[in-house]
């Protein structure tokens, strides 16, 4: 019954409906994005869109916002399942077991 519950959550924050095609000329910085989001979750477990946009664009001459992150990675995430995305956060697989460790 939980799982099914989370299972709920994932889809509700990870829709098939919002993949769209890689935009021309972003497939490396979609590779770059999926490198720096399997590190954050596994540093962090839990890390803002926001913050991971932050770091990423510090150390990055490829610039990205919010809204590209998810477009980007949401198709990897369907796919590979190594992370996710939750309201604004992007959240390690696990989190999706257990979504009270999202909320604290």
């Amino acid at each position: 019954m939980i799982e099914d519950e989370n299972k709920k959550v994932f889809e509700l924050y990870n829709r098939k409906s919002d993949v769209v095609r890689c935009p021309y000329g972003r497939a490396i910085v979609r590779e770059k994005l999926d490198s720096y989001a399997q590190a954050a979750v596994n540093l962090y477990g839990i890390i803002s869109r926001s913050d991971f946009v932050g770091i990423f664009n510090e150390q990055n001459v490829d610039q990205t916002t919010e809204e590209e992150v998810y477009i980007l990675l949401l198709p990897l995430v369907l796919k590979e399942g190594w992370y996710g995305f939750y309201k604004e956060y992007i959240v390690h697989y696990w989190v999706f077991e257990d979504l009270e460790l999202a909320h604290y």
